[in-house]
């Protein structure tokens, strides 16, 4: 009787982690939308001008090297790592980065960290488009590992702690890496 009890614990503990790890924020939550959402998503070639797009509703899956040709462009910007289901405090809306931004002269460039066309519509409200990391070109859909490996190409810094890519929010002076901040609206330094 015991040993059915542990079998079924340790049946539930699996099946409910298999639910966990199924949603977007583990995984890209590219699978998971319909062929409606997905028309929506396009990956533009690596010699696509992703600089001069206007916002829409299409969202641009991008790699780092295609954003830091954007960068280049700019004296300043500001990257926001955005995840669309972040309720932490330091996880704030489009708009406030954006009127952050024009406050002290940046240039916004929001890049989500998994897709959910809802939360990407309603935020949608930056100057520049809403991009997402393209999983494909990175290998993977497990949501943590891709952005890890954008973060690296975009910094291109090899000094940088692993601590700093838990930042959300990428400072740039053209498309040179400055430093970063977890939380856009504290008083912590920039590197």
């Amino acid at each position: 009787m015991k040993q059915k009890y542990i079998f079924l614990i340790l049946i539930s503990i699996y099946l409910s982690s298999c639910v966990i790890t199924n949603t977007p924020g583990f995984y890209s939550g590219y699978k998971k939308l319909n062929d409606e959402e997905k028309s929506l998503i396009y990956f533009p070639s690596n010699d696509q001008n992703i600089c001069s797009l206007s916002k829409s509703n299409k969202i641009a899956s991008i790699t780092a090297s295609q954003l830091q040709k954007c960068l280049k462009n700019n004296d300043t910007a500001l990257v926001y790592i955005w995840s669309p289901f972040c309720h932490s405090k330091i996880c704030i809306s489009i708009e406030s980065c954006q009127i952050y931004c024009k406050q002290h002269g940046y240039k916004l460039y929001v890049v989500s960290t998994y897709y959910d066309m809802p939360k990407m519509t309603i935020q949608n409200t930056s100057n520049t488009p809403i991009f997402s990391i393209n999983q494909q070109y990175y290998g993977t859909d497990y949501c943590n590992k891709y952005v890890n490996l954008f973060l690296k190409d975009l910094i291109k810094d090899k000094n940088i702690s692993k601590n700093e890519f838990y930042n959300l929010f990428f400072y740039f002076k053209s498309d040179n890496y400055i430093g970063g901040k977890l939380d856009l609206f504290s008083e912590q330094t920039i590197r």
